[in-house]
This record gives C-alpha cells, sequence and structure tokens, in this order.
C-alpha cells in the first residue's frame, strides 16, 4: 500500500514532494527525524512513542486515566536542597556572588536568583526558604554614605528581581518586596512593600 505521506512531510508540509514508487519501497523519501536525505528512519514503534512525548510536552491533555492531581503552590523545603560552595568574590555555580562569605548565612531552602551580589562584609542572614530574584544587590557596607550594618532576610521572605537593600535592614518573615524596590528602613513581617524608595502598601495574613 502507498502512503500518501511520509512522516517527515507528514509534520512539516502536510504532503510528500518524493515520488510514490519510492515511499511504496521505503515507507518514506529517505529523510530522517533531523531532515537528513537517504537516513535510516526510525521505527513505526519509536515514531509513534516519540509523537506521544511531542504532544505531550506541547501541552495536549493525557488520557485521565494518566493525569495528576495538581498540588497547591507552597514553598517547602526540598529534602535535595544542598547550599552551594561559596568562595570570595567568585560566582556559585548558580550565579550569585557573595563577599566575605565567613559571615554569611544562609537557611535551608534558601533560592537566590543568578547574578545577585550579596555583601557580608558586617553579617548577611537569610532565613528558611527565603527568596531572592535575580540581580538583586545586599549590601552590609555601603560605600557611599559609609553606612554599616548586619543585613537580615526573615524566612519565608520573597525579594523582588533587581531590588538593593541597604546596611542594617531587617526584613520580617513572609514579608514580599516588589521589583526594583529601594529598601532602605526596616519592613516587619506579613506585609507587601515596593518601590524606590520602598513603601508597605498591604498587609498579609499571618501565616
Amino acid at each position: 500500500m502507498v502512503r500518501p505521506a511520509c512522516w517527515y512531510h507528514a509534520v512539516t508540509m502536510g504532503t510528500c514532494p518524493e515520488p510514490q514508487k519510492k515511499q511504496a519501497k521505503t515507507g518514506n523519501c529517505g529523510r530522517a527525524w533531523g531532515g537528513q536525505p537517504n537516513a535510516v528512519s526510525k521505527p513505526a514503534l519509536t515514531r509513534k512513542k516519540s509523537a506521544e512525548r511531542s504532544c505531550n510536552f506541547i501541552g495536549r491533555l493525557l488520557p485521565s486515566s494518566k493525569l495528576q492531581p495538581v498540588k497547591a503552590l507552597r514553598r517547602k523545603s526540598t529534602p535535595n536542597w544542598r547550599r552551594p560552595v561559596i568562595r570570595h568574590g567568585r560566582p556559585t555555580k548558580y550565579g550569585w556572588i557573595v563577599s566575605h562569605p565567613a559571615k554569611f548565612f544562609m537557611g535551608k531552602g534558601t533560592d537566590i536568583g543568578a547574578f545577585s551580589y550579596i555583601q557580608a562584609q558586617e553579617g548577611v542572614e537569610i532565613g528558611q526558604n527565603a527568596q531572592v530574584g535575580s540581580h538583586c544587590s545586599v549590601y552590609s557596607v555601603s560605600t557611599i554614605d559609609n553606612k554599616r550594618g548586619k543585613v537580615v532576610i526573615g524566612r519565608n521572605a520573597r525579594i523582588g528581581s533587581h531590588s538593593v537593600i541597604m546596611p542594617g535592614v531587617t526584613i520580617g518573615p513572609n514579608t514580599v518586596v516588589g521589583a526594583m524596590s529601594f529598601v532602605n528602613r526596616d519592613l516587619p513581617a506579613n506585609v507587601v512593600a515596593y518601590g524606590c524608595p520602598v513603601r508597605i502598601v498591604k498587609k498579609l495574613k499571618k501565616v
């Protein structure tokens, strides 16, 4: 039986320009999955499995027997979490940098985004399950106004991307700081704050 189109062109073009006679012999026009001519094609079963994986990848629904229940998004420490190796002034494997790491503490489950910089000369402490977005700067020493002081970010706090935290600031547990904020004052627990300079805009329910 002659196929109307080979697998490669059925996916990419809908039709196959190669002669029907050649398709009858090979089952396709001689193109492999990578689109290279004259390559050996994969078995039909492998094609089917690969097609199913592709469909699942782009978000098509699976049979109801394979559907998994959606879990509520909740920030928890994972058993596989490990503190990365931190060296003075050198990027970690996640792409963030700490100066004076001897005075830097991070709790279990802490997530720090890439390209963030932490200046811990006077001490920086980040609580468990806290998140610091990418491109953030945390300073315990400011060379502009010569301020110094330990920075504390409470457990489960969220710091938005591109934010700056100045020396001596304490951010309470469960507090959310919006992106691109300039934090130059203490923030209590369970609030939402953002701005330049930062200001409290909302209180959250205690967790």
